[in-house]
């Protein structure tokens, strides 16, 4: 400061001079200060709240960034994200519709995916089909009408591997196979990732207790009298219950899954007839579901939600079958079937990470990596994922 003191200056040219010193001197003491108040923010760590696909996609990419970090989550082998079966599937719907931003979301998964299994030391990753019969009119109309298009191109084709399908019942329709698939199995990725977390000591196996949050405006948060530059709730459905971000549009749906034993049926892609029938790791085990239930939101898997995936298995499964295991949970869907990111409206040291519903395996990578780069660099998150298209259902807390 001593160079830029006040001078006395009797020229016009010496007191430009000095003009342009000083405003070189504001300059420089907001950079600085904008530096050291960051210096300051990120010597706390990020909280993550939940080590579902969302959570664990989100810390992995912290540690990618060497952003500081922890993770708080109570194990829970039911949750939505370690049962599901990891489908990344390019084509949804009964028209057959194109699954957003997939091009961009494969793109990236294809690559992170593989490292991932590097790093954990762990296959997880694959890339598949799916085989699937078209039983309506409209369905069918659709495939034709989309099969030839450009964007299209090489994701359908008018046939199928039949030789897969003995002791499946086709029944009546067209069979059609998409292709560009990939299955990342959450039941074998998230146990290890969480293992990989725990040797780091990096994850804190408890249950979040908002009576020890304290949130200000403008301030970090703190947590149990831990200071955090963030928190970043990835809580999945129970997010319906946070007090920051419970006023999101989010529509949870639970969802039944069966582990079946079928050694006779020759399917190594997948297959969607009246039911999915996706292949695991172990050759003639399947993952079978699921369906949608919005009346229970709970993790009990019960003997009606197994016979409605029973009640579609028999039609489409010939051969004898043994079933190992039945879990359920809510997926955490929202309103407009799109991704709940961002920072909350009136404290910007919470964040959320949430509602990928049953596409997370597709959407967390690629997402975790955008809302990273936000947190560290401040740049922009996807317009149709962030939190501020639900600004106007806001009210200020308090």
């Amino acid at each position: 400061q001593g160079y830029f003191a006040p001078l006395v200056f009797h020229s016009s040219h010496h007191k430009m001079v000095y003009s342009l010193l000083s405003t070189l001197y504001s300059l420089l003491s907001t950079l600085f200060l904008t530096f050291a108040t960051q210096m300051s923010t990120t010597q706390y760590p990020i909280l993550i709240v939940g080590q579902g696909i969302a959570g664990s996609m989100l810390a992995y990419h912290c540690h990618l960034a060497d952003l500081p970090f922890q993770i708080i989550d109570k194990k829970n082998p039911n949750a939505s994200s370690r049962i599901a079966a990891g489908l990344i599937n390019p084509i949804t719907g009964r028209i057959l519709a194109k699954s957003w931003l997939f091009h961009q979301l494969y793109d990236y998964a294809k690559t992170f995916y593989p490292e991932l299994e590097k790093t954990l030391d762990l296959e997880f990753f694959s890339k598949t089909s799916l085989i699937r019969l078209l039983k309506t009119e409209k369905e069918k109309n659709e495939f034709a009408h989309r099969v030839d298009l450009p964007e299209y191109e090489g994701m359908m084709s008018d046939s199928a591997d039949l030789e897969q399908l003995n002791g499946l019942q086709t029944e009546e329709g067209k069979l059609i196979t998409i292709h560009g698939l990939a299955i990342s199995r959450g039941a074998l990725m998230l146990p290890r990732l969480r293992k990989w977390f725990l040797g780091k000591e990096l994850l804190i196996n408890q249950s979040f207790d908002f009576s020890q949050l304290r949130v200000a405006k403008d301030e970090l948060a703190s947590y149990k009298g831990q200071k955090y530059q963030r928190i970043i709730f990835c809580e999945g459905y129970r997010m319906k219950y946070n007090p920051y971000f419970s006023y999101l549009p989010m529509v949870p749906a639970k969802g039944n899954r069966l582990l079946v034993s079928c050694p006779e049926l020759p399917l190594l892609d997948c297959a969607k007839f009246s039911q999915t029938m996706i292949p695991t790791e172990i050759k003639g085990q399947y993952w079978v579901g699921s369906n949608y239930d919005r009346s229970q939101l709970d993790e009990i898997a019960t003997p009606e939600g197994m016979q409605v995936i029973l009640h579609q298995l028999d039609k489409m499964l010939k051969l004898p079958y043994k079933i190992l295991d039945h879990k359920a949970a809510p997926r955490p869907a929202t309103k407009d079937r799109r991704p709940l990111v961002g920072l909350h409206p009136e404290f910007n040291s919470l964040g959320v990470f949430n509602g990928m519903g049953s596409k997370g395996f597709s959407l967390a990578p690629f997402l975790a990596k955008q809302f990273v780069d936000h947190l560290q660099n401040g740049s922009e998150i996807h317009p149709r994922v962030s939190i501020t298209r639900f600004q106007q259902l806001y009210t200020t807390i308090g």
